[in-house]
């Protein structure tokens, strides 16, 4: 097979970065982390790539691979965790169920839901509770950088 692709010749200057996108992003990127984070996803990948994004930004992370576990984890010492980044969907304990556990053991902990599903699906289950986020997968350095970023300044 031969593929061919035509795109189109750009003519005159490339357009700008608004200089209040710009500001944002360097903002962004000089987010330093600090503190014990722990990541709940029931999918390998997920949890591989979401902790090197957080040790990138400073933290230390811990993982697990469903609800039962990370609330296991999360009730031996809730004191050491600054933020737990909780999958949605996973088999056995789902992130609502888990979410709830933690805030029974802890509840001022800080939660930031991860889905492929919209937000406004996704936190149906949580309005009212004290979700301090939102992140929507599949996430990027900077949308992940930007939620923990607010949902730590809260």
């Amino acid at each position: 097979s031969v593929f061919r692709l035509l795109l189109p010749v750009m003519v005159g200057d490339t357009p700008a970065v608004p200089a209040s996108a710009a500001v944002d992003i360097v903002a962004d990127a000089g987010f330093e982390g600090g503190g014990r984070v722990l990541v709940v996803d029931d999918e390998l990948t997920v949890r591989t790539v979401a902790t090197r994004m957080l040790e990138k930004m400073g933290f230390t992370v811990e993982c697990a691979n469903d609800g039962a576990v990370g609330v296991a984890k999360f009730a031996a010492d809730p004191a050491a965790y600054d933020l737990v980044l909780l999958d949605l969907t996973m088999p056995q304990m789902n992130g609502e169920q888990a979410f709830h556990a933690m805030r029974r053991i802890r509840t001022e902990v800080k939660v930031v839901l991860m889905s492929g599903y919209s937000e406004q699906e996704a936190v149906r289950g949580f309005v009212g509770a004290g979700l301090a986020g939102y992140v929507h997968k599949p996430f990027d350095l900077a949308s992940l950088r930007t939620a923990i970023r607010e949902c730590l300044a809260r």
